[in-house]
């Protein structure tokens, strides 16, 4: 459970999506856009963890390289299908995307513990938008929301 000194944000990816971006291709058949946008849609529904990606800008020695965190995020709280991400202030990727006009990427892909997985023939993708913070009398039910979809985050 958060302590009540840590400052709470809840965020929205709002989503920017390109065509490219969300190809999930096989290398012996094409995709539609259509089906692209099916198999990306339902990999965001299943998976629920992702690296969220912004740009360094706190530290001088590492200003411009790209940082990357893997975090939970749910897509129906609400059910927009945007991505929700429980976030506080003190981490490094809200304080690089604050320095950013708030622009990130989220990396999502699938993971198995098969032993004949390969995750190159697995689909991922990136989405690309800009954290938007929750209205203070809309935090609570989110919180609730999201926190039922991923338990292990009141820790």
């Amino acid at each position: 459970m958060l302590s009540l000194q840590i400052k709470c944000y809840i965020f929205f990816l709002t989503l920017i999506l390109y065509n490219a971006d969300i190809n999930v291709c096989n290398a012996h058949e094409k995709q539609t856009e259509q089906e692209a946008a099916i198999v990306a849609r339902s990999l965001v529904f299943e998976t629920g963890t992702g690296t969220l990606v912004t740009v360094m800008k706190t530290k001088e020695e590492l200003q411009g390289y790209p940082f990357g965190l893997f975090d939970y995020f749910s897509d129906d709280c609400p059910p927009t299908g945007n991505p929700l991400m429980l976030l506080t202030d003190y981490q490094l990727n809200v304080k690089n995307a604050r320095e950013n006009d708030f622009k990130v990427s989220l990396m999502i892909q699938k993971f198995s513990k098969n032993e004949t997985y390969f995750p190159m023939a697995e689909p991922r993708l990136n989405l690309f938008g800009k954290l938007v913070k929750i209205e203070n009398d809309e935090i609570l039910a989110v919180q609730e929301c999201f926190l039922k979809k991923h338990p292990r985050a009141r820790d």
